[in-house]
């Protein structure tokens, strides 16, 4: 049963993944301010969470939402890395924002070493390198104009990411709470900006995509995520999750014609066959006992 949830779990992160990575070429089609879209994602993500809860409430089959603190560290966790990589990708290059972020895999391969004791595999100290090996080199050629605060956002923004996975998968969380608080957090604090952006047009082209955006691209894989999040241990989520990173430029390629360098590829094969053989760990081999329970 543990082998089956870890393949379900893997799958489904993957699936997230994939979803979160078509962010980028929605964000370079709509014109509009970041913060804005920030908030418009956030508000339509809301309202479908709320909608589907509402629903689930009328059935009997639903919990209202639960502000307890593990789920509004959730949901802070959520909208602080969202809001920190942003405002990074403003001050620095979005490679430099990209690689400090995915960061994330390392922090959590040394949190449940040295704080849970659990004694990470061989296997998972490989991919781990190969991860973050590969993100260098996908992005190595944008990667400079270094400027000390937006690096600085960029690194924390690592930190809450794997907190957010971390403190998603605690057995006292409700996943699917902390994406309702945090996609509030979203609407409500990114709102100002909304509200005073001269550049906002509700043209079709604009509105199709922003819902794509609020739809596809954020609320789908935010209900995935609380589920599969669950399923998974946090190195195998976090080390799947990058594939988001490396599927962004590739749908700006498929779309838009930007073409990757050499060494770009590169690094794109390293994340891609790295994620490849974490999602296929459970079948082939045998998990260890509590390799998908929830962090205590």
């Amino acid at each position: 049963m543990k082998k089956r949830l870890g393949i379900e779990g893997n799958l489904i992160i993957l699936t997230t993944a994939l979803l979160w990575s078509t962010g980028g070429v929605l964000i370079k089609f709509i014109p509009w301010g970041t913060l804005s879209i920030a908030s418009l994602r956030g508000l339509i993500c809301l309202s479908i969470l709320l909608a589907i809860r509402w629903a689930g409430r009328r059935r009997g089959k639903a919990e209202p939402v639960r502000f307890t603190k593990y789920n509004v560290a959730a949901g802070t966790a959520l909208f602080m890395t969202s809001s920190l990589f942003l405002a990074a990708n403003k001050l620095t290059t979005a490679a430099n924002a990209i690689v400090l972020q995915y960061i994330a895999p390392i922090l959590i391969l040394l949190y449940t070493a040295i704080v849970q004791k659990r004694k990470p595999t061989k296997a998972d100290i490989l991919l781990t390198v190969l991860v973050f090996l590969g993100c260098a080199l996908a992005f190595s050629d944008k990667l400079g104009g270094a400027n000390l605060l937006g690096d600085s956002l960029a690194l924390l923004s690592g930190f809450t990411f794997a907190a957010l996975i971390l403190i998603s998968q605690h057995k006292e969380t409700q996943a699917g709470d902390g994406q309702i608080i945090g996609c509030g957090m979203s609407f409500l604090f990114c709102l100002p900006f909304l509200l005073t952006d001269q550049s906002i047009s509700f043209v079709p082209a604009n509105v199709g995509a922003m819902l794509a955006l609020g739809v596809l691209q954020y609320t789908l894989p935010s209900i995935l995520f609380a589920k599969g999040v669950k399923m998974t241990n946090p190195v195998a989520a976090s080390i799947i999750l990058t594939a988001e990173p490396i599927m962004n430029p590739v749908w700006v390629f498929l779309f838009l014609g930007e073409l990757p360098g050499t060494v770009a590829i590169l690094g794109f094969v390293l994340v891609i066959s790295a994620v490849t053989l974490q999602s296929l760990i459970p079948i082939l081999r045998k998990p260890k006992p509590g390799y998908v329970e929830p962090i205590e």
